[in-house]
Formats: structure tokens, C-alpha cells, sequence
């Protein structure tokens, strides 16, 4: 199974080289990463994890020592993205 996001209709991010910067401020657009709260764990989970990895079956125990988290805290994040 592939990760997969479509999206329908967003402001498009031009002028910024920087995907790091680019990517947070998509995630800020679509809701996935809220203002001023630690945006590390969210972040991480999806562009390092699905982003970069998009073939690949992850654990969440995967995820939560790579992060060094919790799997609650995994979960937690993971269920917001299956929100979308």
C-alpha cells in the first residue's frame, strides 16, 4: 500500500525554494500542524516518514522509536491525517 494525498483546492506556496518551509506551511494550510504548538513529531511523521518513504509499510513502533515517542503520541498524529 502507497501513501496518497490529493489535494482539491489549496493557495499555491510560490517563491519558497526551501521544501522544509514550503511543506510546514502546507501543513499549516491544510490543518495538520497548529500554530504554536511543537510542530517536530507531525512534521517528521509525515515528510520524513510518508514523504520521503511514500512505498513503504511503516510500524508505529517503527515510528515511535525513530522519533523517540511514545506510540500513543504516534497514534494520536496518525489518526489526525486519516481525519483528512
Amino acid at each position: 500500500m502507497t501513501f496518497e494525498m490529493q489535494v482539491v483546492s489549496n493557495t499555491p506556496l510560490i517563491g519558497d525554494e526551501d521544501l522544509d518551509s514550503a511543506a510546514k506551511k502546507f501543513f499549516e494550510q491544510i490543518g495538520y500542524l497548529s500554530k504554536g504548538s511543537d510542530p517536530t513529531i507531525p512534521y517528521k511523521i509525515f515528510a520524513d516518514f510518508f514523504l520521503k518513504h511514500p512505498t513503504k509499510a511503516w510500524i508505529v513502533d517503527e515510528i515511535a522509536a525513530e522519533l523517540k515517542t511514545s506510540r500513543p503520541t504516534v497514534y494520536r498524529h496518525l489518526n489526525k491525517l486519516k481525519g483528512f
